[in-house]
């Protein structure tokens, strides 16, 4: 019963040490990495050459030089913000939807608004895809002269992207 009682106490004493925090240890907090939101984009040729043979397509017809990229196949959370932002704020670019809204129906209010307001383009086979242009969800690219900036969009990062483009 001894024998018992000491291998208990043992436990107890080593249980109690390893769950106190050592007092004499300062932690340092780790910096989070910093992400940048819009990086340069390297595949600006083959979005070009996508535009022009895929869609028929000049960038140079519209007054902006910012795209907006949005496969209806991705995240529907994602696609809802970014539709209602486009159709709530000004903006001059162009959208590239990709897919067919008939495989989206919960967007198709929003996207026949977009489609009367904004230049919108419709790519109902996913022909985007076989251009790599390391774009797979929502992404806005902007085309400034010889550096293009691409940020690739989700529900995470859309507070910032909204506060970068001045929209509500």
């Amino acid at each position: 019963m001894n024998s018992i009682r000491n291998h208990l106490f043992v436990a107890i004493v080593l249980i109690c040490c390893a769950c106190s925090e050592n007092k004499s240890e300062k932690k340092i907090p780790v910096p989070k990495e910093e992400i940048a939101l819009f990086t340069p984009y390297e595949q600006m040729q083959n979005a070009q050459i996508y535009l022009d043979k895929t869609l028929a397509f000049n960038t140079d017809s519209i007054p902006s030089d910012t795209l907006f990229f949005i496969p209806l196949n991705s995240c529907d959370k994602c696609i809802d913000l970014i539709l209602n932002s486009l159709l709530a704020n000004e903006f001059s670019g162009a959208i590239v939807f990709g897919g067919n809204i008939k495989d989206k129906p919960i967007f198709e209010k929003q996207y026949k608004a977009l489609m009367q307001k904004h230049t919108c383009l419709v790519d109902e086979n996913y022909v985007m895809y076989k251009y790599d242009l390391d774009i797979y969800g929502p992404t806005l690219l902007i085309r400034s002269g010889k550096s293009p900036l691409v940020a690739h969009l989700d529900f995470t990062n859309w507070k910032d992207v909204l506060k970068e483009l001045r929209w509500k």
